[in-house]
């Protein structure tokens, strides 16, 4: 059973079905941020949901290495036309460094 206070958050898109929790404003603090997701993801778990997280780009914000431990998979998002070679392998090897498991790409236009 999800705490309250996740259940206070997701909401769901009456257009697909799908629960989602908005990101609101930008946090000050991802630290605290960190164990809420974490509670969110589990609560997902739990009652059988497929938990999407969607970050900033690893290279950008640490949100998404901070996040790595609460994730399962990565798919990593690359920007047709502006991601370079080079921001690609560094992408990599953080993610590699923090044990991350990339199961896919997809590429944005």
């Amino acid at each position: 059973m999800c705490p309250a206070w996740v259940r206070d958050i997701v909401k769901l898109d009456e257009r697909t079905g799908v629960r989602v929790v908005p990101s609101g404003p930008g946090p000050d603090r991802v630290p605290g941020l960190l164990s809420d997701m974490t509670a969110v993801t589990h609560a997902g778990r739990e009652s059988g949901c497929t938990v999407i997280v969607d970050t900033a780009p690893v290279m950008v914000a640490n949100d998404a290495v901070d996040f790595l431990p609460s994730v399962d998979w990565v798919v990593l998002v690359v920007r047709l036309g502006r991601s370079t070679e080079r921001s690609l392998k560094a992408t990599m090897q953080s993610l590699e460094l923090n044990h991350a498991t990339v199961v896919g790409w997809c590429r944005k236009a």
